[in-house]
């Protein structure tokens, strides 16, 4: 069974409607949480009172909610506005995370086509976002929405940060995971069809699989097996619903991939780094791009801090 595409919008519409409140960020080190969060909630403390703030690309609110815990703190507010391409509603897939009720969200928004007027916004953002969409026209759209003295700040891909460096093997492992002849196709031809040949077929999989990974399977690939495993012992389900589990776990699966591969496109290397803050320059803001480390020193992305010319 080959790996098919998935449209990159479902593929993000399906990451943000689990119970996910950011992307791509390495929240096992508690460094990296830190120095991102604390970036976002000085910004809310330089946003004017009564002011704008346009998220880019805000998936389920990182951003927004944690400015907008930061000003319920110092009692200031602001309209906090937050757009994304994918179909996104965070009201209804996330729970725990404060503030949420300040902030207006928006699915189906095109970073290159925003629907708002010239100079709307005092600040505009984007975190691990911006850098998906076409650059030119999105800078020229983030760029128009700004007034004059706004401020620009996003925080991107960088092809050598801790976040971005992991992406290639993880592709590798999913792309083996669903080859022909691979592990989760082996289940569901043994889900539709349970028999000794396929449970062969199936453990024959998984044995050629590991023997990739001597050391033991990555996170990502122990992640799959245990699925598996699960699917395969769960007795008190029946055919009908293993089945449809095995096919909704391959799903993910395609759609994870390709997620994996637009962020693989989205990094930026030094000479791209300055060729976005060319175009940004282009379209109306002039700003600086330099590498966002942790309080550990561990590169996280690129941050780019602008103006908005008069």
């Amino acid at each position: 069974m080959c790996a098919s595409k998935v449209d990159p919008r479902d593929a993000w519409s399906l990451y943000w409607q689990a119970d996910r409140l950011d992307s791509c960020c390495p929240a096992r080190d508690p460094a990296d949480a830190a120095a991102i969060h604390d970036h976002w909630r000085a910004l809310a403390d330089a946003v004017p009172k009564d002011g704008a703030v346009l998220d880019l690309a805000t998936g389920n609110g990182a951003v927004l909610l944690r400015m907008a815990d930061r000003m319920a703190e110092t009692g200031r507010r602001a309209a906090l506005t937050g757009v994304d391409l994918a179909a996104i509603d965070p009201g209804r897939y996330v729970r725990g995370a404060g503030g949420r009720a300040q902030v207006r969200f928006m699915g189906g928004v095109d970073l290159a086509a925003l629907p708002f007027d010239d100079g709307a916004f005092d600040l505009v953002t984007s975190q691990f976002g911006f850098e998906y969409a076409p650059r030119a026209a999105a800078a020229r759209e983030a760029a128009r929405v700004l007034r004059p003295g706004g401020r620009l700040s996003l925080l991107l891909h960088h092809v050598d940060s801790v976040v971005y460096r992991p992406n290639t093997a993880q592709i590798q492992e999913l792309d083996g995971l669903l080859a022909d002849g691979g592990v989760v196709g082996c289940l569901l031809e043994f889900l539709e069809a349970p028999g000794a040949a396929a449970m062969t077929r199936l453990e024959a999989a998984g044995t050629r699989y590991q023997a990739g990974y001597p050391g033991g399977l990555p996170r990502l690939s122990r992640q799959v097996f245990d699925s598996v495993g699960t699917l395969l012992n769960r007795q008190d389900l029946g055919p009908e619903v293993r089945c449809q589990a095995g096919h909704d776990m391959r799903r993910r699966m395609l759609a994870e991939r390709a997620r994996m591969e637009q962020l693989q496109q989205a990094g930026l290397d030094g000479d791209a780094a300055q060729a976005l803050v060319a175009m940004l320059d282009q379209a109306g803001v002039r700003g600086t791009i330099t590498p966002f480390r942790n309080g550990a020193g561990l590169l996280i992305g690129w941050l780019y801090a602008g103006e908005r010319r008069a």
